[in-house]
């Protein structure tokens, strides 16, 4: 009888949140405008008609406002149900197969892919690297599919975020309040599934891949915005968010507020 393998519980996880996950997330209104924010400055720093690397592809989203922006995109992710949602998507939005490649590959074994030349850009979004046990591995692998002068744009969790923070202490749940900060290594429950979490700080992702990744910019996101649950409160208050984050675009790069987003950007170039 030939041996099961195993699945990871990071694939587990997102397997099981998969059918929902946009219902859940993608097309909430805080998620929405945090990608929107990540698109806006990805937009600055990708070439025009890029071929694009996405790591942790998950549904697609961002393959698919890239394939429409003329780039060529290669997303991978642990999960295959999300990979069967990427692909439906791709279908029902009518994106050419040729510009779009979807394959199910772990983060950690990126050194398997085999593009035909390097890619132009890459992208790992919310929280892709907080699943990545090996940041020095994950540099290298990355670094030997990159074009020198690339740039690479990583989306992490945030350490502490002032209006989460708050929403604990006004549920009760004191306990959790700076629960990334207190535990940087902890198990976060999806669909029930514990997943093993890493809460990086910038400096630690910096160091990690300093030897291919020289880093240019840094910023928080949704600094001073509620939590991806509390969408609705955002919704109904939507003029005062909007002016809090025309504040954080002024002032979300500096030292000591960049570390308060909800999530961090972070703009890497890979060396030459």
């Amino acid at each position: 009888m030939a041996a099961t393998t195993e699945i990871p519980p990071t694939a587990q996880a997102f397997d099981s949140s998969a059918p929902t996950y946009d219902a859940e997330f993608t097309h909430q209104a805080v998620p929405l405008l945090l990608r929107e924010l990540v698109w806006r400055e990805c937009d600055r720093v990708f070439p025009r008609r890029a071929r694009l690397l996405d790591v942790g592809c998950g549904t697609g989203e961002d393959a698919v406002y890239y394939a429409d922006r003329h780039c060529t995109v290669t997303g991978i992710d642990a999960s295959r149900e999300m990979i069967k949602e990427a692909k439906g998507k791709l279908r029902r939005m009518r994106i050419d197969k040729s510009k779009v490649d979807l394959q199910d590959l772990p983060v950690d074994r990126l050194a398997e892919l085999q593009p035909v030349g390097p890619f132009d850009a890459a992208l790992a979004n919310f929280g892709v690297l907080n699943c990545v046990a090996d940041l020095n591995g994950f540099g290298r692998d990355l670094s030997a599919l990159l074009a020198p002068g690339a740039p690479f744009v990583a989306v992490i969790a945030g350490l502490s975020h002032i209006p989460t923070e708050l929403d604990l202490i006004r549920r009760g749940r004191f306990s959790r309040v700076l629960e990334r900060v207190r535990h940087p290594e902890m198990e976060v429950p999806v669909k029930e599934v514990p997943v093993p979490v890493h809460c990086w700080r910038t400096t630690q992702v910096e160091t990690a891949l300093a030897s291919w990744f020289t880093l240019e910019r840094c910023r928080g996101l949704g600094i001073l915005i509620p939590p991806p649950h509390l969408s609705g409160f955002y919704r109904r208050h939507h003029r005062l968010f909007l002016a809090l984050e025309r504040w954080e675009q002024r002032a979300g790069h500096l030292p000591l507020v960049r570390d308060l987003g909800e999530h961090v950007l972070m703009v890497f170039r890979r060396n030459p």
